[in-house]
């Protein structure tokens, strides 16, 4: 492979490679990379200094171009700038073709460890000439840095969760998810919730991505609870009275069972403030429960 540069690369560090590819072809062996036509390769030698994820594009280069990875058959380092070696045996990592922004320059990002010799190559698309901006930088892609939590947070009170990252790089984009439905506009790295609904019970999820990808990470898992309901004067003329002593955003049943399997709806409220409820059936049994849940459930 004749090699047009040579780059080592730490951590959080990016530059830039200015060349062309005038007057190339393709080297005796060497494949379409992607499978795409071309016929006009460059080829440039990274070797990283701590593992990571090397991102590559050709934005502002002057032709539509495609880029790929490879390494050597055993991993390994090349022991000169420019070496014969057989192509056929070079070790697929990444390709692409019309993946950056502007539809036709290409960026591809892959896991690398020191010790390798990574070797890119920029072709033309059907063999299409010109100059070559390439682009790198070395990072992670963002991580969780906290255990999953489980929050029980009372009707009405107030919900905050955070996603802080566990390692270096550019500061991620934030997408927050519940239940696996994604929350319109929640873009940052913290959520709040400043007066909690049934409805916003459920698993919060943090979707985190940065110019070396993307992962997902539970946060929390979050039960929104009732109040525990107050007894005022319990039976009398056969009329049991509580008190739902505080107040919630949603509305509320009153639900009653003899067997503590199939509940009833007693009474449904909306409490703005301390909430007296009433059974009128109570003295007809011998034995009755009572709870309060969300009519939402």
């Amino acid at each position: 492979i004749a090699v047009a540069g040579y780059a080592s690369v730490s951590m959080g560090t990016g530059n830039a490679k200015a060349l062309d590819n005038f007057n190339s072809t393709h080297q005796p062996g060497e494949t379409n990379h992607c499978g795409i036509l071309g016929g006009a390769s460059k080829w440039f030698r990274f070797r990283v200094e701590t593992p990571g994820v090397l991102a590559l594009d050709t934005l502002g280069s002057t032709f539509d171009t495609v880029l790929a990875a490879y390494t050597l058959p055993s991993g390994g380092i090349l022991n000169q700038l420019s070496v014969l070696a057989d192509l056929n045996h070079l070790q697929f990592i990444a390709c692409d073709d019309n993946g950056a922004g502007d539809g036709l320059r290409s960026v591809i990002r892959f896991v690398v460890e020191p010790g390798v010799d990574y070797l890119v190559a920029v072709d033309g698309i059907g063999g299409s000439q010109g100059r070559i901006s390439l682009n790198w930088r070395l990072g992670q892609v963002p991580m969780l840095s906290a255990a999953r939590l489980e929050s029980v947070v009372k009707l009405g009170g107030r919900l905050q969760l955070r996603a802080g990252t566990t390692n270096v790089g550019p500061t991620p984009r934030y997408q927050w998810w519940l239940n696996q439905s994604m929350i319109p506009g929640a873009t940052n790295s913290v959520w709040e919730v400043g007066s909690l609904r049934s409805s916003q019970s459920g698993t919060y999820q943090i979707w985190m991505s940065n110019t070396f990808g993307v992962s997902t990470s539970v946060v929390a898992d979050v039960v929104g609870k009732v109040a525990d309901l107050q007894i005022l004067s319990g039976l009398s003329n056969g009329v049991f009275w509580f008190q739902y002593p505080e107040a919630a955003p949603e509305d509320l049943a009153l639900e009653t069972t003899e067997n503590l399997r199939d509940w009833k709806r007693v009474q449904v409220f909306h409490p703005t403030t301390a909430t007296p409820l009433r059974d009128v059936e109570a003295g007809s049994s011998a034995k009755r429960y009572f709870r309060v849940v969300p009519t939402q459930q």
